[in-house]
C-alpha cells in the first residue's frame, strides 16, 4: 500500500482558549478555507493547540489536544467572523458563565429571538464588542471585539434592555 503524500492546508489563529477557568493563550490549527467559528462547530472531540502558554510561566507546551468541549471561551487575535447578512437584528446579550459574565452584541436574523437563535443554533456562537468580568481578574482589557462563546458551557444568555 503507497502512503498518500496529501497534507492539507493549515493556518494557525492566534487565541486565547478559556478552558476550565484557565487561560490557554496559543495558535488553534484549522484548515485554510475553514473559518474559526465553523472549525469550533465541527464534531472532532479535540482542537489542535500549538505553543501553548501555561500560567507556570515555563517554556509554551508545542502542541496540547485541547478538549473541544472543555472550552467555554474563544478570544481570537485577529479572526473575523462573517456577519449573516441583510436582514438581521443586533441584540445586546449577558452570558452567564461560571466564574465569568460576558456582554455583548449578538447578531440574528431578524425575525429570530435570542432565544430561538440560540435553540437553532448548538454548539459555539459569536458575540461582538464585548466586556469579561471574572471571578480570577477584576476585569479583561475592554472592549474584546469578538468572543466565541460554546453555549454548551453557558449556564444561560439573556437579552439586556
Amino acid at each position: 500500500m503507497a502512503s498518500s503524500n496529501y497534507r492539507p492546508d493549515f493556518r494557525e489563529v492566534f487565541a486565547q482558549c478559556w478552558a476550565e477557568g484557565t487561560w490557554l493563550p496559543g495558535g488553534i490549527c484549522l484548515p485554510t478555507r475553514r473559518g474559526l467559528l465553523e472549525h469550533l462547530n465541527q464534531k472532532d472531540p479535540f482542537l489542535k493547540h500549538r505553543n501553548v502558554a501555561l500560567s507556570d510561566k515555563r517554556e509554551p507546551l508545542p502542541f496540547l489536544a485541547l478538549r473541544r468541549d472543555s472550552v467555554s471561551l474563544v478570544v481570537p487575535a485577529y479572526e473575523s467572523v462573517p456577519g449573516l447578512g441583510e436582514n438581521t437584528s443586533q441584540h445586546r446579550v449577558v452570558c452567564l458563565l461560571k466564574g465569568a459574565i460576558l456582554r455583548g452584541t449578538l447578531e440574528t436574523l431578524a425575525s429570530l429571538r435570542v432565544s430561538d437563535y440560540l435553540m437553532r443554533n448548538p454548539g459555539f456562537f459569536a458575540v461582538h464588542d464585548c466586556s469579561l468580568r471574572m471571578a480570577s481578574m477584576p476585569s479583561f482589557p475592554t472592549p474584546i471585539p469578538i468572543v466565541l462563546v460554546n453555549g454548551d458551557r453557558v449556564i444561560g444568555v439573556a437579552e439586556e434592555a
